[in-house]
């Protein structure tokens, strides 16, 4: 069975092209330093008595963040559309995705079972899918991982991290 590593970058279409990842990003950002402009200047962006207002020089910089990103949209969109080739292709996206998708569902869970067990989980899943790690060795080192980072941050740092039901269920 071949993998994802077995297949050839060039022979995977390209799931956006460059032009376009350019553009998209530079209307983000343009929205984002409107917004961060608007705000500041909400709070206050010039010059007082006693000196700048609250909002003086991250409105400025809010401007440059528009002044650039103006000039990337500028130049994206005068490029020919064959230019720069593809911005990432189905199999880099696929690798991605790979990483992306576990990610999102660690973050989400941690709110329902705290920190610990969906850290050794992800440390489970990555080793043992992403890895090639046998069964054994990928839920030893994530068991071993968590209890370890349990240790350290709850016990001997007493750091409050969020905690699930597991942890309740110990007493802690």
């Amino acid at each position: 069975m071949a993998s994802d590593n077995d297949i050839p970058e060039a022979a995977t279409p390209a799931v956006i092209s460059r032009r376009t990842a350019e553009i998209a990003v530079s209307l983000i950002l343009i929205a984002l330093g409107i917004l961060l402009a608007w705000d500041n200047w909400r709070v206050g962006a010039r010059w007082a008595a006693d000196g700048p207002q609250t909002g003086f020089f991250p409105f400025r910089l809010a401007l440059i963040l528009i002044a650039a990103s103006l000039w990337g949209l500028f130049v994206s969109v005068r490029a020919a559309a064959q230019e720069g080739g593809a911005f990432v292709e189905r199999a880099q996206f696929k690798r991605v995705l790979q990483v992306l998708v576990p990610m999102v569902i660690y973050v989400v869970s941690i709110s329902y079972l705290g920190i610990y067990v969906p850290s050794g989980l992800l440390v489970i899943g990555f080793m043992r899918y992403l890895g090639g790690s046998s069964w054994l060795s990928a839920c030893l080192t994530g068991i071993i991982f968590a209890a370890l980072v349990f240790v350290l941050f709850d016990i001997e740092f007493r750091v409050l991290l969020p905690k699930g039901p597991i942890e309740a269920y110990f007493g802690f």
